[in-house]
């Protein structure tokens, strides 16, 4: 079977690790914990204007739970977040552990599978930006223009849900980098992964909060906690795992891009087949490589290719699939949506995979397509 993911962890790329580990420091303490937070803030960092700091977690999902808690702690009174639809539920979830917000949800947009920037203008000119702040989630990597949005309303607080666009660009700057705050996930099927692992990009005035709301409210007294807390923390051998990674970024990306070039000069020609458009001034961060098929059904396609020893996954469900989320107010519909999930399929999309492999995996969709998705 061709999994849809496989993780880049040579042996060098592992040398870290085993040294993590050697040292016997395999918590949450230990050198490449700092080292990592190090890095990941070079790697965002803006210009003198804007000083961001990363902070590690234990995974996305408590990273965007810890920008939820830091949006309420600098700006109280947001109490609306409007967010997309098709998006990967943690998204939505980590908006709704404290019961801080209500959630509107704006319909999907066909091309670029990210929200419908038509759409939610007209939410936000309906809104009070006082109250409402907006999540921007950089759906399957394909990165939203954050800096033109923020041009355009200059008083809306913005954070970001990275966790797919880590590496991604827009108009020149790393995703993440120029909105209130932002989420990163380190999970396995991410570009660098630790198996699990997050982090938050933020403001450095914000760095203090988040410290003491990822590590149990500790206090300056060792065992003394002033407020309610979460053990939200990375581990000193997840963080090495990730600075391996990292140092070799670049051959990352590069043998990534190559896989997403052959895919779109193999599928290009099949009429049938669409793909994601990008947004102007933006980079994909091509973290997984999907693909739309005009009147094709998800199921009847995923079936076809795992018979062919091929492993795929569907695009996120609209937001009302999930029963504890029905009762949220979705502008625009969600027709879209349905059709995306039906119709879209994300392929295979790992650094390592295989010329033979990718042409395998073309001429087995060329086949499902051929064969009016009959299984």
């Amino acid at each position: 079977m061709i999994p849809v993911y496989k993780p880049y962890l040579n042996a060098d790329v592992l040398k870290y690790a085993y040294d993590a580990l050697a040292s016997t420091w395999i918590s949450s303490k230990g050198k490449y914990v700092i080292e990592l937070e190090t890095d990941l803030t070079k790697l965002h960092a803006v210009d003198d204007a804007r000083t961001n700091t990363a902070l590690t977690c234990c995974n996305g999902t408590a990273a965007t739970h810890l920008i939820a808690k830091t949006l309420k702690q600098f700006h109280p009174n947001i109490k609306k977040i409007i967010a997309p639809n098709n998006v990967y539920v943690a998204a939505w979830n980590a908006f709704l552990f404290d019961g801080c917000f209500e959630i509107e949800i704006v319909e999907t947009d066909p091309d670029t599978w990210n929200v419908d920037i038509a759409k939610l203008y007209e939410v936000l000119k309906q809104s009070n930006l006082e109250e409402t702040a907006l999540l921007v989630v950089h759906n399957i990597g394909n990165i939203v223009n954050v800096p033109q949005i923020q041009r355009d309303w200059p008083d809306l607080v913005i954070v970001e849900d990275n966790c797919e666009g880590f590496m991604g660009k827009y108009e020149g700057h790393n995703s993440g980098t120029l909105s209130f705050a932002s989420s990163i996930s380190f999970f396995g099927n991410k570009t660098v992964t630790s198996g699990e692992g997050g982090a938050i990009i933020s403001d450095t005035k914000c760095q203090r909060f988040l410290y003491k709301m990822r590590s149990q409210g500790q206090s300056d007294t060792k065992f003394i906690h002033d407020v309610l807390g979460y053990n939200y923390r990375m581990t000193n051998v997840q963080a090495a795992l990730l600075k391996g990674q990292l140092e070799h970024i670049d051959e990352i990306i590069f043998k990534k891009n190559k896989v997403f070039d052959l895919y779109r000069e193999l599928l290009l020609p099949v009429e049938e087949v669409s793909f994601q458009k990008s947004d102007i001034n933006t980079k994909h961060s091509n973290w997984m490589f999907g693909i739309k098929i005009v009147n094709g059904n998800y199921s009847d396609i995923e079936s076809f290719l795992n018979k062919n020893f091929i492993d795929v996954r569907p695009m996120f469900y609209p937001i009302h699939r999930h029963k504890h989320l029905q009762g949220h107010i979705v502008h625009g519909g969600n027709d879209v949506a349905k059709t995306l999930n039906k119709e879209c399929v994300i392929l295979p999309s790992y650094p390592d995979l295989q010329e033979h492999e990718i042409c395998h995996i073309v001429n087995c969709i060329k086949q499902c397509i051929a064969n009016g998705f009959a299984v």
